[in-house]
Order: C-alpha cells, then sequence, then structure tokens
C-alpha cells in the first residue's frame, strides 16, 4: 500500500533521494516505513518490503541466475553477479557498488563461509571475505549486509536484516 504525504520544512531521512543530496525539507515521521521522493514535492510512501534495491554476488554463476531470478520475482530491485577472488572480481565489485544506491548487499555461502556443509570456510577464501567486506564498508557505507548460506536462504536472510 503506498500513501502520500505533505512535506515539512527539514530533511528526509532517506536514502533514496541519492547520495549527498541536500534538500531542504524533511518528513515528520517515517514510522519505519520506506519512502522516495519522486522529484515533485511528494514523497512516497511504502510499508511492503518490496522495491527494496539489492545487490548479491557468490561464486557459482547458475545459483546468481536463480537469487536474482526469485528477489525480482518478489518485486526486489535486484542484481547479481559472480564475484572472483582477484583484483578483477575485486574492481567490479567496486564497480557494481557505485552504480547504485543498495539498501542490503548479498554475499553468498562459498564467499562468507557461512555453508559449513557444502562450502566450509578455508584460509583463501577467509581473506577474500575480509577484503570483501571491507570493499563494501568503503564503497557502501549505508547498505546493510545480508550473509546467506545458500539458495533456499536468501528471502528468510533478507527479512532478517532488512525486515518483513
Amino acid at each position: 500500500m503506498y500513501h502520500s504525504l505533505s512535506i515539512v520544512n527539514m530533511l528526509i531521512p532517506c536514502r533514496r533521494i541519492g547520495r549527498d543530496l541536500p534538500l531542504p525539507f524533511r518528513l515528520a515521521s517515517c514510522e519505519g516505513r520506506r519512502a522516495w521522493y519522486n522529484g515533485s514535492m511528494t514523497i512516497t510512501f511504502s510499508s511492503d518490503p518490496t522495491g527494496w534495491r539489492i545487490l548479491g554476488f557468490g561464486k557459482h554463476p547458475e545459483i546468481a541466475t536463480a537469487v536474482q531470478e526469485k528477489l525480482r520475482s518478489l518485486g526486489f530491485q535486484a542484481t547479481t553477479f559472480v564475484l572472483t577472488n582477484d583484483n578483477a572480481g575485486d574492481a567490479r565489485l567496486v564497480s557494481e557498488l557505485e552504480r547504485a544506491e543498495y539498501d542490503g548487499v548479498v554475499i553468498g555461502g562459498y564467499i562468507n563461509g557461512q555453508d559449513a556443509v557444502n562450502f566450509p570456510a578455508t584460509e583463501e577464501t577467509t581473506a577474500w571475505f575480509n577484503r570483501v567486506l571491507n570493499i563494501i564498508h568503503a564503497n557502501a557505507p549505508g547498505s546493510k549486509i545480508i550473509l546467506v548460506r545458500g539458495p533456499a536462504d536468501i528471502l528468510p536472510a533478507v527479512e532478517r536484516v532488512l525486515g518483513k
């Protein structure tokens, strides 16, 4: 359900309007609902979780594709890709993080070490995961980090971090 709300004279506490964009107005209260500035002095609220912008990545292409399809079918603005453990992968991650402002960044179980049954953490994956976390922190400090164990965990993981 969407609602329009008049604007009062303060600042909008909403990341959707863009990074470092000063606006001379703000909402009286968001009350935990998501807000979008549509460019016309109107703010649109949504109390449902769809529409969140999510960046996801992992090691396996078939999983990345399936996760993207699932998230999009649920109404999320999802972009997923395969991340490689090298300089090119790091550059790709930085590029994707700079492309848009994301509500959440999903890190797959192989990289984050949370899928101990299928992909137990190694010294190499732990170093990779640490590097990835620092890249996200440096390039998307407002995004929440979402760790998933596997493809079946994607929706519960998003809800755990961003809410239902």
